[in-house]
């Protein structure tokens, strides 16, 4: 967008701002969302998901012996690996589904799988 462009977006940005009665910050601030848990779910409630992912080792060309690396750094709060692992999990439940024609890893009733417990109580988010 070149200066013309961003000088009518600012423009339309102050009219609406002064026209809502917001701050100007407001109207141009991008959409944030909200973090997930999902390294403390890693760790505690979907730790089976992993033992079973590191198990089977299903998916080619996946070095699982890194990933174990990464799933016990982890755990062991070495680093903030919550992203790539949950990379990996979403192509594993994805192959599992789509290539293999199979109940992906947790597709078991809820009790049995624990996914239940999922955000149940404080200690998931440590």
């Amino acid at each position: 967008m070149g200066p013309v462009g961003a000088w009518c977006e600012q423009d339309r940005a102050t009219a609406l701002a002064h026209r809502w009665g917001v701050p100007y910050q407001t109207i141009l601030h991008r959409k944030i969302g909200f973090h997930l848990p999902i390294g403390a779910w890693f760790r505690g409630p979907l730790r089976g998901l992993w033992t079973t992912i590191l198990t089977e080792r299903v998916v080619p060309g996946i070095k699982y012996e890194f990933v174990a690396q990464l799933m016990r750094a982890h755990e062991r709060h070495e680093g903030h690996f919550e992203e790539p692992l949950w990379r990996i999990a979403a192509l594993e439940l994805w192959y599992r589904r789509w290539i293999m024609r199979d109940n992906p890893v947790g597709a078991r009733a809820p009790l049995e799988s624990g996914l239940e417990t999922v955000g149940s109580n404080r200690a998931d988010y440590s």
